[in-house]
């Protein structure tokens, strides 16, 4: 993405959850797509995975994986300005990208297309006017007027051999007099003309071939759309962590525009994406999970199951090398998607755990193998329970996608706590939970949020602050976002939510 936060709609964790929801849409809505990843999963173990033909290896893992790495970038046809949107970038987004070896060049000069629903439907209809022949108009120059002959004269020897092979190729036809004069003289043929860089293509085929070319030019120019196409019309479900973000930008991208209205947007998301799950509302579930994290990431969940699997790990023998190669627990990759197949391996050798983070098909991947390791660690009943809820980024509540039942879920067990400090640094107040047990998220502008672990109250808290950090001052914040006063509540606890 090209932002995730916009200046005129600053954005804190007490803020209603519907306000937040908004600010994410006019977010969406303002910035871009960068990269798109995707990665599939195929238990090969299932019955309908046995009956096909693979590799024996493939059939006794658990699954393969096979990701997908999309740089993207908006497209246009200069004859549909009404399409033209200001494509803004947010500096922050420049310099994480810049951190994570973002390779910019490639994304402007190979970024695959994409446009909307309107838009392609726009592009289709002028497509289809651009393939219609145009009027014949004849060669003022007599050089040009020689090679036109010349071609004629063997399109026409080719047209006469039945044996010939199906398609007539001229290279070095740079000529656009040229090119028009010759598809003139057989407008009224059966022959269909392809003109791609300085090759004319003549074929006896022209169904098969005019739609070839048709559809090429299509896919090229709607790109990314025939992806989230492909997606939404297979109906698989769609696992992602703090995945809400993702959704709102690819729908507002590929698709349509993203409403407002609460309801409308759980509406749209729910008709593109039947099955939703979040991976951090999942891993909030459960208790024993959230007090392993001092902060529930993609990256804290992935390395924990890395270290400690709860899927079957898997490990290949390479004959030739004699060496054992430890693949990511439970997961193979097939030829062709490979690069990420000894991740496990670099990470260990890495000074830096990130080695891949934050591009996105190694983001697919990692989120992918936190969901089946969740799996077997959750009970059945907390996946009914989370599905289709993806939490808010940057707040407490998670968002319901079904159109129906509350909008909006409280996500913490435990009380959640607004420190502010006009002194207090950054890590000094990541630090001033001790002994207190919880997790301090989002700091940033002289605040944090702190959630308590269920067992503490908030006078447990209030004492603490008191005795030990007395610059650092804290209000209670309940499942409406309304704010507690802290000295309303210092003789009394508040009620656990």
């Amino acid at each position: 993405m090209t932002g995730i936060s916009d200046s005129l709609h600053i954005e804190n964790f007490d803020d209603h959850p519907q306000n937040s929801l908004q600010t994410k849409v006019q977010v969406a809505k303002k910035y871009g797509l960068i990269q798109l990843g995707i990665c599939l999963f195929e238990d090969l173990s299932s019955t309908t995975s046995k009956n096909c033909s693979c590799p024996k290896k493939y059939a006794e893992s658990g699954y393969v994986v096979r990701p997908f790495n999309f740089f993207v970038f908006p497209s246009l046809d200069p004859k549909l300005q009404k399409f033209a949107k200001t494509f803004s970038i947010e500096p922050g987004a420049i310099a994480f990208n810049k951190r994570h070896n973002m390779d910019f060049q490639r994304w402007i000069y190979d970024g695959v297309g994409y446009c909307n629903a309107e838009h392609e439907a726009a592009y289709l209809s002028l497509l289809r006017k651009r393939v219609a022949q145009e009027p014949n108009m004849g060669l003022s120059d007599k050089h040009d007027e020689e090679i036109a002959h010349e071609i004629i004269e063997r399109i026409d020897q080719w047209m006469n051999d039945d044996s010939a092979v199906n398609e007539l190729k001229f290279t070095g036809m740079t000529s656009r007099p040229i090119q028009g004069y010759v598809e003139g003289k057989y407008r009224d043929t059966n022959l269909q003309f392809r003109w791609k860089e300085s090759c004319l293509i003549v074929c006896k085929d022209p169904h098969k071939c005019a739609e070839k070319s048709f559809n090429e030019e299509l896919v090229d120019y709607v790109g990314l759309r025939e992806v989230f196409k492909i997606l939404r019309e297979s109906k698989k479900p769609l696992v992602g962590h703090n995945v809400l973000m993702d959704i709102l930008f690819l729908i507002e991208a590929v698709d349509r525009p993203v409403p407002s209205d609460t309801l409308a947007v759980r509406r749209q998301i729910n008709s593109t994406f039947s099955t939703v799950w979040d991976t951090k509302v999942l891993a909030i579930h459960s208790e024993d999970i959230e007090s392993r994290f001092e902060q529930i990431s993609l990256q804290k969940l992935f390395e924990d199951y890395v270290l400690h699997p709860r899927v079957v790990a898997k490990q290949q023998h390479n004959v030739d090398k004699g060496e054992s190669v430890m693949e990511l627990p439970g997961l193979v990759f097939p030829l062709g998607f490979e690069r990420y197949a000894n991740v496990f391996r670099e990470r260990r050798k890495s000074k830096s755990k990130a080695t891949h983070a934050h591009e996105a098909a190694y983001d697919a991947l990692c989120t992918g193998f936190v969901f089946l390791n969740l799996c077997e660690e959750l009970p059945s009943s907390a996946f009914e329970e989370k599905i289709n809820k993806v939490a808010l980024y940057k707040n407490f509540h998670a968002l319901n996608l079904k159109p129906h039942g509350s909008p909006f879920h409280w996500l913490p067990r435990g009380l959640v706590l607004k420190l502010t400090s006009e002194s207090t640094t950054y890590s000094q107040m990541a630090a001033s939970i001790s002994p207190l047990k919880g997790q301090i998220q989002w700091l940033e502008r002289g605040m944090a949020a702190l959630v308590l672990n269920q067992k503490h109250t908030f006078q447990d808290a209030a004492q603490h602050y008191s005795s030990h950090h007395p610059g650092i001052f804290l209000q209670a914040v309940n499942q409406t976002t309304e704010i507690i006063p802290l000295k309303s509540k210092l003789k009394k606890s508040v009620p656990r939510e």
